[in-house]
């Protein structure tokens, strides 16, 4: 399994974060329940980022594969 497939549930979560702040969906434009704000959106974005390369540092299951295994069992 490669890193992209190992990791993917983390780097869609970081992708996901990116997308929000390309498209400008943060509440100080749109003040709509549910859209984030830019500091909340950052502060989510570094934790994920973080969480992914200590993961990758430790060579840790990805989140993935850790509900592979549920299904499986």
């Amino acid at each position: 399994m490669n890193i992209r497939e190992k990791y993917t549930l983390e780097i869609g979560k970081v992708q996901g974060l990116i997308e929000q702040l390309q498209k400008g969906q943060i509440r100080e434009r749109d003040d709509v329940p549910g859209i984030p704000y830019a500091r909340t959106l950052g502060d989510e974005l570094a934790a994920a980022f973080e969480v992914l390369l200590r993961k990758i540092e430790t060579d840790a299951r990805g989140d993935i594969q850790i509900a592979a295994d549920h299904i499986e069992h």
